[in-house]
């Protein structure tokens, strides 16, 4: 124990690999970007095609919710400025 969660919480999460594992979390970080912006569009599609005002509605909520969280996580990345951790962590 580092004395540190995220430190402890890096090592716990890398430390719990395996094929069955690394295959669902790469299946996780890539489906990302599909549910932040695909699940939008698909809202849209839907209200459009069955005239449906609050999916439509739904839809702008869900895409401005992404694209703010998109902005604000790359404005503050360069702010922050901490290494990542397979940059400090030869164990990774």
């Amino acid at each position: 124990m580092s004395g540190n969660i995220d430190v402890d919480l890096l090592f716990l999460l890398n430390g719990m690999r395996g094929p069955l594992i690394d295959r669902v979390q790469w299946i996780f970080t890539n489906s990302a970007p599909v549910v932040a912006y695909g699940m939008p569009v698909a809202f849209a599609l839907w209200g459009w095609a069955f005239k449906k005002k609050a999916a439509l509605w739904s839809a702008l909520y869900a895409a401005a919710s992404a694209l703010s969280a998109a902005i604000v996580v790359n404005l503050l990345k360069p702010l922050v400025d901490r290494p990542r951790p397979f940059e400090v962590y030869a164990s990774i």
